[in-house]
Order: C-alpha cells, then sequence, then structure tokens
C-alpha cells in the first residue's frame, strides 16, 4: 500500500453526508449531458461538414465535364480533331469474339493436357461418372 501512501490516498473510506452525495450526484448528471449533448453537435457538425465536401466534390465533377464537353465542342468547330479516341468505358477484360480466337483460354489448355496425359497412361480419365 506504499503506492498509495505516495499518491496521497488512504484505504480508509470517509463518511459523507447526504448534501455532499446530492452535490456529487448533480455534478454527475450535468457533466453528462454537457457531454452527450457535445457528442450529438460533433456528431452533426461532422455529418454537415461530410454533406458540404461530397456536394463540392460533386461540383467539381460537374464543372470538369462541362468544360470538357464545350472544350470539344470547339474544337469541332474549328476543325480539329483529337489526337487520341475517347477511351471507352468498356472493362479490356470483355473481347470481341475475333480476338478470342486469336489467344487460347488458358483453362481449356489445361483440362487439354490433362486428357492427354491420361490417355498416355492407358486410361480415359481420373475418374468421374461410372458406367453402368
Amino acid at each position: 500500500m506504499q503506492y498509495l501512501a505516495r499518491l496521497g490516498q488512504t484505504t480508509q473510506v470517509r463518511r459523507s453526508t447526504l448534501e455532499q452525495v446530492r452535490a456529487h450526484i448533480a455534478y454527475l448528471r450535468s457533466s453528462t449531458s454537457e457531454k452527450v449533448t457535445s457528442k450529438n453537435f460533433d456528431f452533426e457538425a461532422r455529418l454537415n461538414a461530410v454533406k458540404e465536401q461530397e456536394e463540392k466534390i460533386r461540383q467539381e465533377k460537374k464543372e470538369s465535364k462541362k468544360r470538357k464537353r464545350e472544350e470539344a465542342k470547339a474544337n469541332a468547330l474549328r476543325g480539329i480533331i483529337p489526337a487520341e479516341p475517347p477511351a471507352t468505358t468498356e472493362p479490356k477484360s470483355k473481347r470481341s469474339k475475333g480476338d478470342s480466337s486469336m489467344q487460347p483460354d488458358p483453362i481449356a489448355k489445361g483440362l487439354e493436357e490433362a486428357d492427354q496425359m491420361a490417355a498416355m497412361m492407358g486410361f480415359g480419365g481420373f475418374g468421374g461418372q461410372r458406367k453402368r
């Protein structure tokens, strides 16, 4: 208990009066109500700040698109053609029918190799359906 003595605390409990208890409860209630209102206010303020930020970003995107459209219009009127065609929004994974015939599918290639290996070993497959 030496650490308590060094901190200036004792292990003995003091008797409190009814007025001291009521005053302490009133103090705790007021402090908790202040914390709750401050948290709510902070939450509302943060929520508003986030909404304002999102709105600002949306407006910037709109202005950027509008600016690009106006530049494209002005260039079209002057007869200037852009150096590169605009990028398509289609992902690279989607290919036309002609592209798929040029590059073999790696999964199909692996299955084909497995079938060849099974034929070399002298059996039809690596397990599968039972023949009745």
